[in-house]
C-alpha cells in the first residue's frame, strides 16, 4: 500500500498565526539571502579550486594546478573536533560544601549520558560542513515513537533550513519531507491529516539543497513542508504541516504552555547557533572557506601562470616567414596530423629565389622559483588568517617532540572555535537539563550512578559506612533512577565550562608545565604536593574527575612508627 497524505488541514488552521509567520519568514529571508548568495558563490569557486568540477563553464582545461591550501583547510575543519568532548559543572561558589560539588559532578555525568544516548556524535558530524562555511545550527528535541517518548535526540539542522534571530527574538526552521521521512518523524496517523505542499506561500526562488552540491530542483509537489516557529520572549511555538498549514493542537504552545523555560520561568529557543568565527558585521559567521578563498585564488592563478610559462619554454613557439601563407599553413597542419599518429615524416616545400622560407624559434628562461616563493607566502598568510598552521600540517613530524609541537599547533583552531562558542555550549548543556526537568521519557527510567559523600550516609554508624566504601576509602556510586535524581536535586546554578580532552588554552598550558616541574620539588604525599597534583591532572584529564583523595599516599595498617 502506498502511503499518501489525505487531509485538508483547514479545520485547525489559525489564519492569523499563518499570516504572521509568513510575514516574519519573508522579512528574515531578505537577510538570509545576503549570506546565501555569498555561500553559493564560495561553494562554486571552491569546487573549481579543488578541481572537483568538470563543467566547462566552471573548469577550464588551462587550469593545470588547483589550490592545495583550500583542500587542506577544508579537510582539516572536517576532521578537527571543534565541539567539546565534555562539559564541566562546578558550584557557583568554589568554597561550597562537598555535597554541592558532588551534585555538580553528577549533573555533568547526566548531561554526558544524555548526549551519548541522544546521538551527539552524529549531530557533530552533520554540522561540520556548515561550520566550514561559517556557522551551523544544532538543536535537541524529544524523540517519539507513536505514543512513546523515548529520549532527548540531538541533531543538526541544515543552514539553509534556518531563518535565524537576526537581532530579534523569533526563529523559523523549514523542511520539505518525503512521505517516508514525514511518517518517521510524525507517524502514519498524522499523515492522514496533512496535504502535499508548503504551509506558507512565499516569494522564495531558493531550492533546498546541500550547499556543496549542484543545485538539484526538488519536486515540492511530492513533498510535505514543515514550518516551526519559536519566539522565546513571547513564549510562543507553532508547527505548520503541509500545504493546508495544518496545526496539530498538541504541538502549539503559548504562554504557560510553552515547554522551553529555565528555572526562573524565562523562555528560550532550543535551536542554537555555533560559529567558526564571528563576523565583524552582520548576523552571519565567517568560515575557513571565506578566509582562504582570496589566497587560494591567488595561489591558483600564480602557479598556473608560471606552469604555462614552463610549458612554453620546453616547447618554444615556431614562426614561419613565407610569401604564400595559406600554402604554409596547410602543409604545417598536414605535418602535425601525421605527427599525432606517430609519424615523423617531413613535408616538402619548393624554395626558390623569389619565395624564400624563413624559420625562427622563440625561447626564454621561465622563473620557476616563483613556485616556492608563492608557496611560502600563501602558507604564511593562510596561517595568519585562519589560525591553522599549514606548515606544520604539511611537514612530517618524525620525533616525539616534533609530534607534540604539531599537535599543539593544530589544537589552536579547536581552542579558538571553542572560545567563540563558550556561551552557546554552556546554554546547550543547560537546555539538556531544563528539558529533562520539564519533560518525561523512557530515558528518565534509566540508572545514573550518583557520586556521594559522608553526608549521604550520615545516619549510619561508622562500621556501616565502611561497608559502603571501596578499598581506597571512596564511597561506591549509588545507582539512582534519573527521574528520582532530578526530583531530589533541583538546584541547577552552576559554573559550566566546555572542554576538549587534551586541548588547553595557552595560559593553562604553561601553568601545567610549571606545575609538572614543581611537583617533583615538593615532598611526596604532602598537602602541597597533593593540591598541585590535583590541579595538574584535573586540567590534563578534565573528563576523569580526580579528587584530592586520589593523590594521597595510603598509610600502613597498625600503629604508625614514632616520629
Amino acid at each position: 500500500m502506498v502511503l499518501e497524505p489525505t487531509g485538508s488541514g483547514s479545520q485547525t488552521t489559525d489564519l492569523e498565526v499563518v499570516s504572521h509567520i509568513r510575514e516574519r519568514y519573508q522579512q528574515k529571508n531578505d537577510e538570509f539571502d545576503r549570506r546565501r548568495l555569498v555561500r553559493e558563490w564560495l561553494s562554486k569557486y571552491m569546487q573549481k579550486l579543488l578541481g572537483s568540477e568538470t563543467d566547462s563553464e566552471i573548469f577550464s582545461p588551462s587550469q593545470v594546478f588547483t589550490s592545495n591550501l583550500m583542500r587542506r583547510g577544508y579537510e582539516y575543519v572536517d576532521t578537527a573536533k571543534l565541539f567539546p568532548d565534555s562539559i564541566d559543572f562546578d558550584p557557583i561558589q568554589p568554597d561550597s560544601p562537598l555535597k554541592e560539588h558532588d551534585i555538580a559532578d553528577n549533573y555533568a555525568s547526566l548531561v554526558q549520558y544524555s548526549n551519548v544516548v541522544g546521538g551527539r556524535d552524529k549531530m557533530v558530524r552533520d554540522s561540520k560542513r556548515d561550520l566550514a562555511f561559517g556557522e551551523c545550527w544544532i538543536t535537541q528535541e524529544y524523540q517519539k515513537k507513536g505514543s512513546r517518548v523515548i529520549k532527548i535526540k540531538q541533531k543538526a539542522i541544515k543552514w539553509e533550513n534556518v531563518r535565524g534571530f537576526y537581532g530579534e527574538t523569533d526563529l523559523i526552521t523549514i523542511e520539505n519531507l518525503t512521505v517516508g521521512a514525514f511518517v518517521e518523524e510524525y507517524g502514519e496517523e498524522m499523515l492522514k491529516k496533512v496535504q502535499y505542499g508548503f504551509p506558507i506561500q512565499v516569494n522564495d526562488d531558493y531550492e533546498e539543497t546541500s550547499i556543496d552540491e549542484k543545485v538539484i530542483l526538488i519536486d515540492k509537489s511530492k513533498r510535505i513542508g514543515v514550518v516551526k516557529f519559536w519566539d522565546y520572549a513571547l513564549k510562543r511555538h507553532n508547527v505548520l504541516l503541509g500545504g493546508g498549514a495544518y496545526m496539530p493542537p498538541e504541538m502549539q504552545q503559548d504562554g504557560d504552555d510553552y515547554f522551553w523555560v529555565d528555572d526562573d520561568g524565562d523562555g528560550y529557543c532550543p535551536v542554537r547557533r555555533r560559529v567558526y568565527k564571528e563576523a565583524s558585521r552582520g548576523y552571519h559567521g565567517y568560515g575557513v572557506i571565506d578566509l582562504l578563498y582570496p589566497l587560494a585564488y591567488l595561489e591558483t592563478v600564480i602557479v598556473n601562470a608560471s606552469s604555462h610559462a614552463a610549458v612554453l619554454a620546453s616547447d618554444p613557439l615556431l614562426i614561419f616567414y613565407a610569401d604564400d601563407i595559406e600554402e604554409m599553413k596547410n602543409k604545417w597542419e598536414q605535418y602535425l596530423a601525421t605527427k599525432t599518429v606517430g609519424s615523423q615524416s617531413p613535408f616538402h616545400v619548393k624554395q626558390d629565389r623569389t619565395n624564400p622560407i624563413k624559420l625562427e624559434q622563440l625561447a626564454f628562461d621561465p622563473k620557476i622559483n616563483i613556485f616556492e616563493v608563492w608557496r611560502e607566502f600563501v602558507i604564511n598568510e593562510g596561517t595568519m588568517r585562519t589560525g591553522i598552521d599549514f606548515k606544520i600540517l604539511i611537514d612530517y613530524a618524525p620525533t616525539d617532540g616534533q609530534q607534540k609541537s604539531r599537535k599543539y599547533e593544530t589544537d589552536k583552531t579547536n581552542r579558538f572555535v571553542l572560545a567563540a562558542n563558550a556561551v552557546v555550549d554552556r546554554d546547550f548543556a543547560m537546555d539538556t537539563i531544563y528539558m529533562l526537568k520539564n519533560g518525561d521519557s523512557e530515558f528518565h527510567d534509566k540508572t545514573l550512578y550518583v557520586k556521594v559523600g559522608d553526608y549521604f550516609y550520615s545516619k549510619m554508624t561508622e562500621g556501616e559506612q565502611q561497608k559502603m566504601k571501596d578499598k581506597n576509602g571512596q564511597y561506591f556510586p549509588v545507582p539512582t533512577p534519573i527521574r528520582e535524581f532530578l526530583k531530589e536535586n533541583k538546584d541547577t546554578e552552576f559554573s559550566i565550562t566546555a572542554r576538549l580532552d587534551g586541548i588547553l588554552d595557552d595560559q593553562t598550558f604553561f601553568e601545567m608545565q610549571d606545575a609538572r616541574n614543581d611537583i617533583g620539588l615538593l615532598p611526596q604525599g604532602s598537602e602541597a604536593s597533593t593540591k598541585l597534583s590535583e590541579f595538574y591532572f584535573g586540567k590534563k584529564y578534565g573528563s576523569v574527575k580526580f579528587n584530592r583523595e586520589d593523590f594521597g599516599i595510603p598509610q600502613p595498617e597498625g600503629e604508625l612508627p614514632p616520629v
